[in-house]
């Protein structure tokens, strides 16, 4: 099951922001909530990234920390760059593995942007 990702900045719901809104920012932040039995969260930032920045570059960098935690601890998250317009969670499911994250997404700065 994929867990609900809730927006913080620059836009906050659970729409993802558009790319034009995503022009003039250079962080993301969003929750997310990660049930037990969760094991995927998309969190879609609309940089519209070049390849040489999330397949090479390794852009946007994806940090984390947790707001709240499952009887289990911390859960093991796996983060991944999908594509030029994506980063994709991962967590291994089992009993006491929820929990809130918290994940802001860097870009990398240019003026060309």
């Amino acid at each position: 099951m994929a867990a609900p990702v809730t927006y913080a900045f620059p836009v906050t719901g659970a729409t993802a922001p558009t790319a034009q809104v995503m022009k003039a920012h250079q962080t993301l932040h969003a929750l997310v909530g990660f049930a037990d039995s969760d094991t995927t969260a998309v969190i879609t930032h609309n940089w519209g990234s070049p390849l040489s920045d999330y397949g090479t570059a390794l852009f946007p960098v994806p940090k984390f920390y947790m707001t709240t935690v499952g009887t289990a601890g911390v859960p093991v998250l796996t983060f991944a760059l999908t594509n030029s317009n994506v980063v994709t969670i991962t967590k291994a499911t089992g009993a006491g593995t929820g929990g809130t994250a918290m994940v802001t997404l860097d870009r990398v700065f240019s003026m060309n942007r």
